[in-house]
Formats: C-alpha cells, sequence, structure tokens
C-alpha cells in the first residue's frame, strides 16, 4: 500500500467536495490517501510516502508560515507535489511577467512594490485603462479583489494604500468579455491535456468563482484551442503532476489570467473520466 497525503487547510480538513472524488478511485490502485491540514502542525517522519498539494486555500494569509512548512516537510525527506520549487515561483503573480517574456499573451498587467505610494489615476493616466482589478500579488480565490472604473480611481486609493502596506500589488487590466464569454481553464495532468470548463460570472460580478454566484460547466475545446492552452503550459518548462491554463477570450485572442501550478481546483466533477486520469498520473510518479 501506498500512503498518500492531500495537503488541504482547516476550512477544509476534509479535502473539498471535489477532491473527496479522489480517495476512493486512488484505493482502487492500493493508494490509501488521507487530507493531511497544514495549519495543524508538522508531520511525523514517515507518515507519507507522498504528498500532493491540493487545497491550502488560505496560504496567502499566512504565507511565510506555509513555506516553512513545505520546507521542513521537504527536510523531513517528504516528496511534494508539485515540487517546492514550483509552489514557490507559482505563489506570486510576477511569473506572468517572465511568461509576457517567453512571448504569451496575457491580460496587462502592473506590479507595484510593497509600501509604494501609489495614485491609481495615475496608472490608469498612464496605462489607458478603462477598469483594473487590483489585488495583493499574492492571493486567491477572489481575495481582496477590486474592480476599479477609470472615473472611480481616486475613491480605491485608500484599498490600494491598505494593500500595498503588507503586500505587493498587481494591477490588471479588466477584459471585459468575461461577462459574455466567460473565462475558460484546461486541465493538465503529468503535462498531457486532460479536460477544460468554462467559468461565468454572475450578473454584476466581476470574479469567476463559485462563491461569488459564478458557475462551471464542462467545455469542449477545439484542436486550436488545446494546442494554444499546451504553449501556455510549456512556457516555463517545469514539470508538473497538475496544472491549469486561464484566460479569455478577447478580440480573437486568448489572454492568459494566470497559469496555475500551486493549488487550482481542478474540476473532477466536470469530467467523469478525469479522476482516472488523475490516478493514472499519481501512478506515474510513485512507480
Amino acid at each position: 500500500m501506498i500512503k498518500l497525503g492531500l495537503i488541504t487547510c482547516r476550512e477544509y480538513p476534509d479535502l473539498t467536495e471535489d477532491d473527496q472524488l479522489l480517495i476512493p478511485a486512488l484505493k482502487e490502485k492500493k493508494i490509501i490517501a488521507k487530507p493531511v491540514v497544514w495549519n495543524d502542525g508538522p508531520l511525523e517522519p514517515n507518515e507519507f510516502d507522498l504528498l500532493i498539494v491540493r487545497s491550502p486555500w488560505d496560504y496567502y494569509l499566512t504565507t511565510a508560515e506555509f513555506i516553512s512548512w513545505i520546507n521542513k516537510a521537504t527536510s523531513a525527506g517528504y516528496k511534494i507535489l508539485n515540487k517546492p520549487e514550483i509552489i514557490k515561483r507559482n505563489l506570486h503573480k510576477s511569473y506572468l511577467k517572465e511568461l509576457q517574456r517567453r512571448g504569451v499573451l496575457t491580460a496587462d498587467i502592473m506590479f507595484i512594490p510593497k509600501k509604494s505610494v501609489l495614485k491609481l489615476e495615475d496608472v490608469f493616466e498612464r496605462k489607458r485603462f478603462k477598469k483594473v482589478v487590483i489585488r495583493p500579488a499574492i492571493s486567491a480565490g477572489g481575495y481582496e479583489n477590486y474592480l476599479v472604473p477609470r472615473e472611480e480611481a481616486e475613491s480605491f486609493n485608500p484599498i490600494a494604500e491598505k494593500i500595498l502596506e503588507t503586500s505587493d500589488l498587481m494591477i490588471q487590466d479588466y477584459i471585459e468579455e468575461i461577462e459574455t464569454r466567460g473565462e475558460y481553464s484546461f486541465i493538465f495532468l503529468n503535462g498531457e491535456y486532460s479536460h477544460a470548463v468554462i467559468r461565468s460570472v454572475a450578473p454584476g460580478e466581476f470574479r469567476a468563482f463559485e462563491e461569488f454566484g459564478g458557475t462551471v460547466e464542462a467545455f469542449k475545446p477545439t484542436a486550436d484551442m488545446i494546442d494554444m492552452a499546451y504553449d501556455i503550459n510549456d512556457a516555463l518548462g517545469f514539470d508538473t503532476l497538475y496544472s491549469r491554463v486561464d484566460g479569455i477570450m478577447a478580440n480573437d485572442e486568448f489572454k492568459l489570467i494566470e497559469l496555475q501550478m500551486f493549488e487550482p481546483k481542478l474540476f473532477f466533477g466536470k469530467n467523469e473520466k478525469s479522476v482516472k486520469r488523475f490516478v493514472e498520473a499519481v501512478i506515474e510518479r510513485v512507480g
């Protein structure tokens, strides 16, 4: 029997509903999977043969503590997937700049260093945005995401200032097509395309998350879209067990919003073959 730990957080001590689908499928292959709540402290040596990061979705509140936990687990001899170096690189959204340098088309983005003095109206004047989304450069799940229209820029300065007290600030051009066309997510397992979904926002909302009233539906992309997603997924050259390419179609171009290689939801419930593919991907890793 292989002992597998699925890393989660206190909000999901029994894993998310989506990840719970993995437990019986892994057991069929003699892999005993259990949740590991990272906030509960360091692991004892040899508790698990492998750790897989799934839903530590509070990491952005105590990032240093989470990284310390990962480092201690690594020092104790644990193999973690995705690899810690990938996790650390993917935490801060500045990896998007590296993707831009490698030719990936993304939504226009800026990063403002922590403790900087910023006037959002100056950003709009310089970049000629109509609307932007501002958020901490390390964040997830729509946490402290704000939609800022040009004409209201000055009123959001106190919010930006508060974020900058403790974090770098990310400013991202708002792509309005998310309201009509949704956001596409392409899931890859061991570098191979598995399945895709389209995430739609609720009326009057800009965050494509179910927690904010959004919906998720299975989506069958064209061969060209899959090829495009492959190019993005491979752009950083990382060897990943799982990854997710998120983006929006605008003016017949796919603009990347995020390449998630750390803790993305993989939407197993939206594709009946995806759980089996994930289990097979894990087996490839453990031999």
